[in-house]
């Protein structure tokens, strides 16, 4: 989670194969995330089903197809 004081959120910026690999229940919160036009996704899930992954007040941007898949 990042500081709800910061005036600007932390980018996170994923290309290629380098994204999110979710194992397990995450929530994420106040993130933005640049694939840089050259990836698929930001967040995969392998978790077995079901699994629970919390999103809030996050942003995605430049990303090829979907934010996040399984």
């Amino acid at each position: 989670m990042a500081d709800p004081d910061l005036t600007v959120p932390p980018t996170l910026n994923v290309s290629g194969s380098r994204h999110l690999k979710i194992y397990h229940d995450l929530v994420i919160k106040g993130i933005r995330f640049d694939g840089r036009d050259s990836t698929e996704y930001a967040i995969r899930s392998y978790a077995p089903k079901p699994n629970s992954l919390v999103v809030e007040h996050c942003e995605f941007f430049n990303f090829l197809n979907d934010d996040i898949t399984d």
